[in-house]
């Protein structure tokens, strides 16, 4: 995965959420979201973990979270990648 792959899933797919970086990975599999996972973090180092959500119909979903710790280093990979208009996304205005 390249720099820009992970700014493109971030803008389309990622939320600010209290300082932590949300992606959105509802409709994968847990399989399929733990080796996204695993990309991100082979490719960028142990910026990543899962995080496991319980929709209101009572469905497990995983997402990736991209810690408070860990934000910066995200920022620092993917800002020069993003248009102006998502920086929202990583909180910076």
């Amino acid at each position: 995965m390249k720099p820009q792959r992970l700014a493109h899933l971030t803008m389309g797919d990622g939320y600010w959420d209290n300082g932590t970086v949300m992606i959105c990975t509802d409709n994968f599999s847990n399989d399929e979201v733990q080796l996204l996972a695993n990309t991100i973090i082979n490719n960028f180092g142990n910026i990543a973990k899962l995080k496991q959500r319980k929709r209101e119909n009572g469905v497990i979903c995983w997402r990736i979270r991209i810690s408070t710790r860990r934000a910066k280093i995200l920022r620092d990979i993917i800002v020069p990648y993003m248009i102006l208009e998502m920086l929202y996304k990583l909180n910076i205005n």
